[in-house]
């Protein structure tokens, strides 16, 4: 692999650390994630109402949602920045049509038309070095209002990981109680749904219905795939 190539590598490798590649590396169970982490609006820029840092440069912010991205990509051949999420919606909705994937159609820029490609979109990790230290240097602050700022990359992560506003749904195997994170945290340790897992037919049980549990009903809705609700 000569050495382009091999730069190209890193680069993609570096590019891949989403919220998702982060979520499986550290083991964090799909209940706490932010419920809302993966949504449309979730997904679109930081708005400015959410920026500290005052009279920062107005051309971070994406040509299509307004606001700050949180995963920024600037167009190929003109100085636009839009969010890595509304750069795919764009192009999905805007490019030309095309019998191949998403990646190879062709588009225009939505604020001064130029035309593109999908797959010339220049992620953050390939910024000039300037405009890397610009962006990072923009605090934003939490969107749940709970205090916290950093750059776009870090209130990203403590938005969907660690915010005690943030809305999540009760850990527990048969729960669906949804609400902020602090809150949940004080219903988990009572809640009546808690489930343990039985030691013959190693299916798991709510603590509630354990004395009147059968192996044999229970190993037959497994099989047939019915979802328990309870």
């Amino acid at each position: 692999m000569d050495s382009s190539n091999s730069a190209a590598a890193e680069a993609a490798a570096a590019a891949s650390s989403s919220k998702k590649s982060i979520e499986s590396s550290i083991m964090i169970p799909n209940k706490l994630i932010n419920n809302h982490a993966y949504s449309d609006a979730y997904e679109s820029g930081i708005t400015t109402d959410n920026i500290k840092t005052k009279n920062f440069d107005q051309r971070f912010l994406c040509s299509i949602c307004h606001g700050l991205p949180r995963y920024p990509v600037l167009m190929p051949n003109c100085p636009h920045v839009l969010c890595a999420y509304c750069a795919v919606k764009h192009v999905e909705t805007s490019g030309t049509p095309s019998f191949y994937k998403v990646e190879r159609r062709n588009a225009r820029c939505p604020e001064c038309r130029q035309d593109f490609k999908f797959s010339e979109y220049i992620p953050f990790m390939k910024f000039h070095s300037i405009n890397k230290v610009q962006l990072m240097s923009i605090d934003v602050e939490c969107s749940y209002k709970c205090g916290y700022a950093g750059t776009i990359f870090e209130v990203d992560q403590h938005e969907t990981f660690s915010c005690s506003l943030r809305e999540i749904q009760c850990p527990h195997f048969y729960c669906d109680r949804v609400g902020p994170a602090g809150e949940i945290s004080k219903h988990y340790a009572t809640c009546g749904k808690q489930a343990s897992y039985c030691g013959q037919c190693v299916l798991p049980v709510s603590m509630n219905e354990f004395h009147d549990h059968d192996c044999i009903k229970r190993l037959k809705i497994a099989v047939s795939g019915i979802t328990l609700s309870t």
